[in-house]
């Protein structure tokens, strides 16, 4: 009987041999969410792994699929899905199972495992993973939810913050819940690799001015309109300041807050020097840049672009919420009251005027993410919970 091996390369080598892995993101935005579940098939399909991913035809997770990684194996669900008993699902899958081989299913959106759970009764040698991205805010732990999550192996996390939060609210057992933290392309957010004048140049102002940066979706729960405020305010004092805002507007806003943004900007005459710009491909190329970052959002799960942010060396103000704690802890990252653009306003200032600090807050950022958020690390956390799940359904161990 095969054993949980310490040595990385012997666990790889016996799963690679035993699994088949579906992973199912039932998705029509690209965000956060679909960013990770991609760059985790990536690492795996890398590592020798047989790997489908199940999505929705021509949705921008399978675009970018054919792009950039066409060797990724792609299968199609074409209806539109219910969160409960879909029976094209359930037909789909039990196809894949059947005839494919797929012995562990990876999910990235529990709002979906009503109609996955019906689909594994009588495959008792399939396992179940699920990844949670946001932090949970309803209680579900009612009789349904309890039937759906008693079939649930392991319910993957990215803080202990979101594990708290969903040992309150799931009905499913703590042991269930395992932290893994989110990774970065230390390759591609690499400071010693990327051009940090580009930016400024791009943006035609001076290679001496203090630019403050937000890259994200463009959200009302990301407060952009914070940034905008506490701009205003930081300019009265230091007109050398400038701000960029990069990203796509959330699908089904319609324009309207990128609307307000815009007219925001120009309500207080800051068309010069508040820049809005769509979301780039070479983030880094804009993170590069900023001397200061930030993430003023309402509450964020974790905030994957604070990390690649202070992977190039970017200091971050993050607003309290979600996880920002817990990185700040660890990272020199500062912290401001959530939806206070007056907080952030005196923040900026602050860090304007405090060059030592900054080149402090570069240098636990960098480290920060280095030893905690590489690939080979998640990679390794992964199938830990991959063979844990496997040695149970096939060997009934817990």
């Amino acid at each position: 009987m095969p054993i949980l091996s310490e040595n990385p390369e012997e666990l790889r080598d016996w799963l690679v041999s035993e699994l088949h892995i579906l992973v199912v993101l039932l998705s029509d935005a690209w965000g956060g969410l679909e960013q990770v579940a991609l760059n985790d098939v990536r690492l795996l399909v890398q590592s020798g792994f047989k790997v489908t991913m199940l999505v929705r035809e021509n949705s921008p997770i399978d675009k970018t699929i054919r792009d950039e990684s066409p060797q990724i194996q792609r299968a199609y669900i074409h209806s539109k899905t219910r969160n409960y008993f879909d029976h094209n699902l359930w037909k789909q899958l039990r196809k894949l199972i059947d005839q494919t081989g797929v012995n562990l299913i990876h999910c990235h959106q529990t709002s979906i495992l009503g109609a996955i759970v019906p689909a594994l009764i009588r495959r008792p040698g399939v396992a179940l993973v699920v990844s949670r991205h946001i932090l949970n805010s309803h209680n579900k732990k009612d009789p349904l939810h309890a039937v759906i999550y008693r079939r649930v192996d392991y319910v993957m996390v990215i803080s202990e913050t979101m594990k708290k939060n969903l040992a309150a609210t799931f009905p499913i057992a703590e042991k269930k819940l395992r932290k893994v933290n989110l990774a970065i392309n230390l390759e591609k957010f690499n400071p010693n690799l990327v051009d940090r004048k580009w930016l400024k140049q791009e943006l035609n102002i001076p290679e001496e001015a203090f630019l403050v940066g937000l890259v994200g979706r463009i959200d009302p729960m990301k407060g952009q309109d914070l940034l905008v405020k506490a701009l205003a305010q930081v300019r009265k004092s230091y007109s050398d300041v400038y701000g960029v805002i990069v990203g796509d507007e959330t699908p089904g806003l319609e324009g309207k807050y990128l609307k307000e943004l815009d007219l925001g900007i120009k309500q207080l005459h800051l068309e010069n020097a508040i820049f809005l710009r769509p979301a780039q491909k070479d983030v880094e190329k804009v993170m590069a840049g900023l001397d200061l970052f930030v993430m003023p959002s309402w509450s964020e799960a974790f905030g994957l672009v604070a990390l690649e942010a202070m992977a190039l060396e970017a200091p971050c103000i993050l607003a309290r919420g979600g996880s920002a704690e817990e990185i700040a802890k660890g990272s020199g990252a500062e912290l401001v009251r959530s939806r206070d653009a007056y907080d952030l306003a005196r923040k900026i200032m602050l860090l304007r005027n405090s060059p030592d600090v900054r080149s402090e807050m570069k240098r636990l950022g960098r480290s920060y993410v280095l030893e905690n958020h590489s690939r080979a690390n998640r990679l390794q956390k992964t199938l830990e919970i991959y063979a844990r799940c496997y040695r149970r359904r096939i060997y009934g161990e817990h």
